[in-house]
Protein backbone atom coordinates (compact mmCIF):
# COMPACT_ATOMS: atom_id res chain seq x y z
CA UNK A 1 0.00 0.00 0.00
CA UNK A 2 2.80 2.44 0.78
CA UNK A 3 4.90 1.65 -2.28
CA UNK A 4 8.15 1.70 -0.32
CA UNK A 5 11.01 -0.52 -1.41
CA UNK A 6 13.08 -0.12 1.76
CA UNK A 7 12.14 -1.62 5.12
CA UNK A 8 13.90 0.29 7.85
CA UNK A 9 14.19 -0.66 11.49
CA UNK A 10 11.85 2.25 12.23
CA UNK A 11 9.09 0.56 10.20
CA UNK A 12 9.37 -2.60 12.27
CA UNK A 13 9.43 -0.49 15.43
CA UNK A 14 6.29 1.39 14.34
CA UNK A 15 4.52 -1.92 13.74
CA UNK A 16 5.66 -3.34 17.09
CA UNK A 17 4.70 -0.25 19.08
CA UNK A 18 1.30 -0.14 17.42
CA UNK A 19 0.71 -3.83 18.11
CA UNK A 20 1.67 -3.38 21.77
CA UNK A 21 -0.58 -0.33 22.06
CA UNK A 22 -3.56 -2.28 20.77
CA UNK A 23 -3.50 -4.81 23.59
CA UNK A 24 -6.46 -3.79 25.75
CA UNK A 25 -6.35 -3.35 29.52
CA UNK A 26 -8.61 -6.38 29.95
CA UNK A 27 -6.27 -8.44 27.75
CA UNK A 28 -3.24 -7.30 29.73
CA UNK A 29 -5.01 -8.12 32.98
CA UNK A 30 -5.63 -11.62 31.63
CA UNK A 31 -1.90 -12.00 30.88
CA UNK A 32 -2.18 -11.61 27.10
CA UNK A 33 0.71 -10.06 25.20
CA UNK A 34 -1.17 -9.80 21.88
CA UNK A 35 -4.67 -8.54 21.04
CA UNK A 36 -7.39 -11.17 20.71
CA UNK A 37 -7.40 -13.05 17.37
CA UNK A 38 -10.99 -11.92 16.83
CA UNK A 39 -9.62 -8.39 16.36
CA UNK A 40 -7.01 -9.39 13.76
CA UNK A 41 -8.51 -7.31 10.96
CA UNK A 42 -8.82 -4.19 13.12
CA UNK A 43 -5.32 -4.63 14.53
CA UNK A 44 -3.79 -5.31 11.10
CA UNK A 45 -5.37 -2.17 9.65
CA UNK A 46 -3.97 -0.03 12.45
CA UNK A 47 -0.50 -1.56 12.05
CA UNK A 48 -0.62 -0.89 8.30
CA UNK A 49 -1.61 2.73 8.96
CA UNK A 50 1.28 3.17 11.43
CA UNK A 51 3.76 1.76 8.93
CA UNK A 52 2.40 4.04 6.19
CA UNK A 53 2.75 7.02 8.54
CA UNK A 54 6.39 6.05 9.25
CA UNK A 55 7.16 5.54 5.55
CA UNK A 56 5.83 9.02 4.84
CA UNK A 57 7.92 10.45 7.70
CA UNK A 58 11.03 8.83 6.20
CA UNK A 59 10.16 10.09 2.72
CA UNK A 60 10.78 6.67 1.16
CA UNK A 61 7.48 6.27 -0.66
CA UNK A 62 6.03 7.55 -3.88
CA UNK A 63 3.64 10.41 -3.21
CA UNK A 64 0.45 8.46 -2.57
CA UNK A 65 -2.16 10.35 -0.65
CA UNK A 66 -4.23 8.03 1.50
CA UNK A 67 -6.78 10.16 3.30
CA UNK A 68 -7.78 7.26 5.55
CA UNK A 69 -4.95 4.70 5.86
CA UNK A 70 -6.92 2.50 8.30
CA UNK A 71 -9.95 2.45 5.99
CA UNK A 72 -7.77 1.85 2.94
CA UNK A 73 -6.06 -1.10 4.68
CA UNK A 74 -9.42 -2.56 5.65
CA UNK A 75 -10.69 -2.18 2.09
CA UNK A 76 -7.57 -3.90 0.69
CA UNK A 77 -7.88 -6.96 2.95
CA UNK A 78 -8.77 -10.32 1.49
CA UNK A 79 -12.15 -11.50 2.76
CA UNK A 80 -12.55 -15.27 2.54
CA UNK A 81 -16.07 -16.36 1.64
CA UNK A 82 -16.74 -20.04 1.08
CA UNK A 83 -20.10 -21.05 -0.36
CA UNK A 84 -22.90 -21.04 2.19
CA UNK A 85 -20.49 -21.11 5.13
CA UNK A 86 -20.00 -17.33 5.23
CA UNK A 87 -16.97 -15.45 6.48
CA UNK A 88 -14.46 -17.22 8.68
CA UNK A 89 -13.00 -14.07 10.20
Amino acid sequence: MSGTRHLSSALFAAAAHTLAGLVGADELAAGCIYPAIGRIREVSAHIAAAVIHQVRAEGTTPDRCLADPVGEAQAAMYRPVYGNHGDFI
